[in-house]
């Protein structure tokens, strides 16, 4: 068992596939490529085929290049063709869905309309307006609006 041992080397192979999905839940993607990199894949896939591959496809998208995630859709593909129930085929599904974005993300403009976007930037950036306009007989005023900005000086 893991908490009987001294040293990652220690800890069994179930174990350690375990232990990295767990780093990559708390989204501790380094430290879980790290572990994962200490399992021999030969005594994993005696074991637990399935999950080995799964994790190691999962990290393998942070390395991003073409190749790579090519590889990673066949693997999704051979595993998605093998009689499991539906929820472990739905496994491969999203992790080829989740390829298939890195390999061409959407661009915000796909996702968001253009009105949106000029709107949430505006939202973002400084800005000041001003107006002068006369109140009643003989007041004049001046209004001044800004935002994203710490303070503003009106000299006069």
């Amino acid at each position: 068992s893991a908490f009987r041992s001294d040293s990652v080397d220690s800890i069994g192979v179930v174990d350690k596939i375990v232990f990295t999905q767990f780093l990559l839940y708390q989204e501790r993607v380094a430290e879980a490529k790290r572990l994962f990199g200490t399992i021999a894949e030969k005594d994993a896939k005696s074991i637990a085929p399935f999950f080995f591959d799964y994790i190691k496809s999962y990290l393998m998208i942070y390395d991003g290049d073409q190749t790579v995630l090519q590889s990673i859709l066949m693997t999704c593909m051979s595993w998605k063709a093998k009689p499991f129930p539906a929820n472990l085929i739905r496994l491969w599904e999203d992790l080829e869905r989740i390829v298939k974005e890195v390999e061409t993300p959407e661009i915000v403009a796909n996702v968001f309309d253009a009105q949106f976007i000029a709107e949430e930037r505006n939202q973002r950036s400084p800005f000041v307006d001003f107006s002068f306009y006369t109140k009643g007989d003989s007041k004049r005023v001046i209004d001044i609006s800004y935002r994203n900005l710490s303070a503003c000086t009106v000299n006069y």
